[in-house]
């Protein structure tokens, strides 16, 4: 979602990062749900996410198993420069995209369904709680993921794709990281689901 899509049905535009057709970030998992709501959409499940971001392949990456610096908007020597990213290891320094921060949206080639950065710009909040071992015992078919975080767990809702702010590793179709629904990190964004 960009920030003006944002703007234009929420009233305003949290992210920090401005700029025409930007992604969305400074999102909260709640407004990321209110928003889709509102437009008669909602947040795609985790598997359902992940689905998406393979794009009808099995690979590592939406675009294959090696990574490959050009193909998404990660941390890499822009981010160093702006000093936006200060824990990217040596192999993200090789790499340059031109972009300190969160890109215009589509600046990437999409992947095989069509939809453009599944890996990278901002992490994409998804309905799911977040559990750490969830996918050991889960059904292999569209699981939904667990009930509810409960009081042990850690509350936390995921968040897929990697973003501007992260290494290579975290832009994998299948890593995952969550959050609290209410903290506001200028690389968390979203896209809805029908």
């Amino acid at each position: 979602v960009t920030q003006a899509k944002f703007e234009q049905v929420m009233g305003k535009n949290p992210s920090g990062i401005k700029g025409a057709n930007r992604p969305v970030g400074k999102v909260t998992w709640r407004e990321a749900d209110a928003y889709c709501q509102k437009v008669g959409k909602r947040l795609p499940t985790e598997a359902e996410w992940e689905k998406a971001a393979k794009g009808g392949r099995n690979t590592l990456y939406p675009w294959g198993n090696e990574f490959d610096g050009s193909k998404a908007n990660f941390c890499d020597r822009s981010g160093l420069q702006e000093a936006y990213c200060p824990f990217a290891p040596g192999a993200s320094r090789g790499f340059d995209d031109g972009h300190a921060y969160a890109a215009p949206v589509g600046s990437y080639a999409p992947n095989g369904y069509g939809l453009y950065d599944m890996a990278g710009n901002v992490d994409e909040w998804v309905a799911d709680w977040h559990e750490k071992d969830y996918y050991k015992n889960a059904s292999s078919a569209n699981p939904k993921g667990p009930s509810w975080a409960g009081p042990f767990r850690l509350g936390y809702k995921v968040l897929r794709g990697g973003s501007w702010f992260d290494i290579p590793s975290f832009l994998r179709t299948a890593s995952r990281t969550g959050n609290f629904p209410l903290i506001r990190a200028s690389a968390h964004g979203f896209r809805c689901a029908q």
